[in-house]
């Protein structure tokens, strides 16, 4: 089967709540679900960012989709939108 890089992209994004942004940091903390490709449970805890303009028009619960990685050993990440 071949699947386009963004559909795969969108299954391999986790579901996550906003429960605080710190825009100057670049930081935010989400309340999110299981994350396969990074073996993490469930949890909430605070996330770096790549972009800071990815927290623009966020505010505290609202539900995100996002995608993060290991870059240089710290957890980032690198996309993230207002799920619908």
């Amino acid at each position: 089967a071949v699947f386009s890089a963004s559909a795969l992209a969108q299954s391999e994004m986790a579901d996550g709540q906003v429960q605080k942004i710190d825009a100057p940091q670049s930081k935010v903390t989400l309340k999110h679900g299981p994350i396969k490709k990074l073996d993490m449970d469930a949890m909430t805890m605070v996330w770096c960012v790549k972009d800071v303009v990815m927290l623009e028009g966020l505010k505290p619960g609202d539900k995100v989709k996002f995608d993060a990685e290991r870059v240089n050993g710290q957890l980032m990440i690198v996309k993230m939108e207002k799920a619908r």
